[in-house]
């Protein structure tokens, strides 16, 4: 379905994802390509900087190589590019991103040295993205992550151009995958863009007909049932009917996350019952070719903050009601809730729950051993069931072990 979108919106930035600390500076070439090297030649439209090799090094990944990593924004997760690292095969790293810098370069090539070169690729208009040499950078990639941002520019600029064909390629030839923030924004079947703004739980529970949401609801860009993809079995099937939202539990968005699953069904942007994936800030889940899922974090960092406050998990969503009647008034919706823990204080040593993704989309009951399991209901303007944080959230795993005990 196509959007019409205004030029004079108001634009929601997300926090750009904060940097560790590196522990040593790699010994590379570090390459900046923004023009060419010969007086008077036009500047490119794009920025690509390269760390390493700068030449490509073609690797032929198998499907177990494929995966996915959903990424809550804040601060990195070193476990995410090691994995997705891991899967490159010594290949070539490629951050794409619409603004900001190439800060990611140093941090990957640290963390994961066995890799041919870690590259930026900033691609900032839709003139950009219709740059043949684009695509060629993106098709010379064995490992992709979207960077943070504005999602609204990631679908706005590069829908239906040679950047997402050469994505789908990507896809196809089994390179992981992966995004925070706004780069999981757009990960989903469906996304919420934010091109008319961004929204809160309590604005959209109040209102599902708020003018920006279905107008920013957008099924385009980087759908596993996109043609070009839709006939082979990919790692994208995973995020079928799947709407995803990022600092899950520190910008309280249960509620709109709720209200993007009903709306999403309603308007019949889904085939199916309209899925959600919600992933708390310094979280991430990585997805594998063939289901098997964990959920991976960062250690507590603000004194400040409680566990409770500080907790590392993913709320997998199902909607119950299939087909809902939406009106401006207040929504009421209802959705079960599998939610997966990690937990960097156990006794033993940080653990994560595992599971089989493939095993909790075919449950009858929407749950798999290890996982928590809730119902929320969103009704009056609130998603609640007993306590509305508990309920929403939930506590850390290490509190509840700590009552059990």
């Amino acid at each position: 379905m196509m959007k019409k979108f205004t030029a004079d919106r108001s634009l929601h930035i997300e926090t750009l994802e904060s940097r560790l600390p590196f522990s040593a500076s790699p010994i590379s070439i570090d390459t900046e390509l923004t023009a060419s090297t010969a007086k008077g030649t036009p500047k490119l439209p794009y920025t690509y900087t390269v760390q390493g090799n700068t030449a490509d090094v073609a690797v032929n990944l198998p499907l177990a190589n494929s995966g996915l990593a959903l990424v809550g924004g804040g601060t990195d997760v070193d476990e995410v590019f090691k994995w997705m690292g891991g899967k490159a095969g010594g290949g070539d790293f490629l951050v794409l991103r619409a603004t900001g810098t190439d800060a990611y370069n140093k941090y990957i090539d640290t963390l994961v040295p066995s890799l041919d070169s870690v590259a930026t690729l900033i691609i900032p208009d839709r003139g950009a993205a219709l740059n043949t040499d684009v695509a060629a950078l993106i098709n010379g990639a064995e490992a992709i992550f979207f960077a943070g941002g504005d999602q609204f520019n990631y679908v706005n600029f590069w829908n239906d151009t040679p950047v997402e064909a050469a994505i789908y390629n990507a896809v196809l030839r089994n390179v992981p995958i992966g995004g925070t923030s706004a780069g999981l924004a757009i990960l989903g079947d469906v996304d919420f863009s934010a091109a008319f703004d961004t929204i809160t739980s309590a604005e959209a529970l109040s209102n599902p007909l708020d003018s920006r949401i279905l107008p920013a609801l957008d099924s385009r860009f980087l759908s596993p049932n996109d043609r070009l993809v839709a006939s082979s079995s990919t790692v994208l099937r995973y995020m079928d009917n799947v709407i995803t939202d990022s600092h899950f539990m520190q910008r309280d968005r249960m509620g709109r996350l709720l209200t993007f699953m009903a709306d999403s069904d309603a308007a019949n942007l889904v085939d199916g019952q309209p899925l959600g994936i919600g992933v708390n800030e310094q979280t991430a889940l990585l997805i594998n070719f063939d289901g098997l899922t964990r959920i991976v974090g960062n250690a507590y960092t603000d004194k400040k903050l409680t566990a409770t406050q500080e907790q590392r998990s993913a709320y997998i969503l199902r909607g119950v009601t299939k087909n809902p009647t939406i009106t401006s008034s207040p929504l009421v919706y209802s959705a079960t809730v599998a939610r997966a823990n990690y937990d960097p204080e156990a006794l033993a040593g940080p653990i994560g729950d595992v599971f089989d993704l493939d095993e909790l989309f075919g449950s009858k009951f929407w749950s798999v051993p290890g996982l928590d399991t809730y119902d929320v209901f969103a009704a009056n303007g609130k998603a609640t069931l007993v306590d509305f944080s508990d309920l929403n959230y939930g506590e850390m795993l290490a509190k509840r072990r700590a009552k059990l005990a």
